[in-house]
This record gives structure tokens, C-alpha cells and sequence, in this order.
């Protein structure tokens, strides 16, 4: 599954990505904000109880960060997760 939080999905989206059960998630962000809260979730985290995914959340495994705007403040931010065991 391929995420990009432009399209702005809210609570009942996240929601729907863990009934996926995608094995793995590519997520690229240009919002750090929007990926700490979406991180939150996809991985369970203590900050974000409320909103449980699924009994697996995910693991981060890997992220890269992309200055594609040099002498600015964007950076592009690539995240893989997979489900965790």
C-alpha cells in the first residue's frame, strides 16, 4: 500500500488502512506533522491511545528524508513499514 497525506484522511481512513492488513506501507510525506500523527497510529504509539489500529501494528523499517527544495524549510520525508509479528 502506497500512502500520501495530501489527500488529508482523517481518523476513519487510518481505520481503513488497518483493515487492510497491507503486509507493508510506503508512505511519502512532505508534512512532518502529519506523519508524526499517522506514524502514531500506524505503530500503536502510547501518544495516540485512543485510536488502536489492529492487534499487529506496524514497525517502522526504514526512513529517508529528501531535501528536494534546497534553501528552503520543505523536505520530503519516505517511510517504509511493515506489519509488525
Amino acid at each position: 500500500m502506497i500512502l500520501d497525506p495530501l489527500a488529508r484522511m482523517g481518523a476513519v481512513a487510518r481505520k481503513h488502512w488497518a483493515e487492510l492488513g497491507a503486509a507493508e506501507i510506503v508512505y511519502l510525506s512532505c508534512d512532518p506533522s502529519t506523519l508524526a500523527r499517522d506514524l502514531a497510529v500506524l505503530t500503536a504509539s502510547a501518544r495516540k491511545p485512543r485510536e488502536i489500529l489492529a492487534e499487529h501494528p506496524y514497525e517502522i523499517t526504514e526512513m529517508h528524508l529528501f531535501d528536494l527544495f534546497p534553501q528552503t524549510f520543505h523536505i520530503e520525508t519516505l517511510v517504509r513499514l511493515r506489519r509488525a509479528p
